[in-house]
């Protein structure tokens, strides 16, 4: 029988890659684990501005709709639907932790609202706007922001982020980018929305040997805009495939 190259639950989902075709085999051996009650796999990768990918389910309940649980939050979602990576819950505390409290965020794809609920929970004075052009997902967030109690503090935004962020300049103390696919196609638009002194962090994807490409995008499009990126770290934070990493780039915008 072959292994799952990868092995995803997000609430009672499993989501699986594949290396043959024993998929029966496969599916009853993960559902041994009771809290699983589904099991679909991959026909895709990530596609589009909505970010999500093709699944079929294999095994169990025809439901991909579920609730997972992440350092005392919950969130809802259908996993066919909507944006999420369970191995992304330590870089949401991460950032969390980075903000502080009384500072005002933009959240650019947003998604289920994970980032912005994580901050908010951590930071209880804090606000975060949150632009999510996706309906599925931008209706999960909506949900998600009333079940974990921070309807005061996350406003949530559907659109795509350069129409719905044209007239936030200089508004916001921190910007977070978490889509490493095109998010360099909108730094524009986040040095825009910075205040002076802001903090930026973007993601972005690069091979091992071209760490620096993400902190040198940064830099060269802050000087377009007369702005300057001060104390640039890139750091990794998720393998994205073999010897290429998706990582976070991080500068204060002077």
């Amino acid at each position: 029988m072959g292994e799952p190259k990868s092995y995803d639950i997000v609430g009672h989902v499993a989501i699986i890659e594949l290396d043959d075709a024993d998929e029966k085999a496969i599916a009853e051996k993960i559902m041994q684990n009771k809290s699983i009650k589904t099991v679909a796999k991959k026909l895709s990768a990530r596609e589009g501005v909505h970010r999500t990918r093709r699944l079929e389910i294999i095994a169990g309940e025809k439901n991909l709709e579920t609730t997972h649980k992440e350092h005392g939050m919950v969130y809802k979602l259908d996993v066919g639907k909507a944006y999420f990576s369970p191995r992304e819950g330590e870089e949401r505390q991460r950032i969390a932790n980075e903000v502080r409290n009384h500072e005002t965020v933009l959240l650019m794809f947003a998604g289920i609202g994970a980032y912005a609920i994580a901050i908010t929970r951590r930071n209880p004075q804090s606000k975060v706007y949150a632009v999510e052009i996706n309906s599925d997902a931008y209706d999960y967030m909506k949900t998600n922001i009333r079940i974990n109690r921070v309807d005061a503090l996350v406003y949530p935004l559907k659109g795509d982020v350069r129409t719905v962020c044209k007239n936030m300049d200089g508004r916001f103390d921190r910007v977070i980018m978490p889509s490493p696919s095109n998010a360099h196609e909108f730094l524009d638009v986040a040095i825009k929305c910075l205040k002076k002194g802001g903090f930026m962090h973007f993601y972005t994807i690069s091979k091992e040997g071209e760490e620096d490409a993400g902190k040198g995008l940064l830099i060269k499009e802050a000087k377009k805009l007369g702005r300057n990126a001060v104390n640039v770290e890139s750091r990794k934070v998720l393998p994205y495939a073999p010897r290429i990493w998706k990582r976070c780039v991080e500068a204060r915008i002077a």
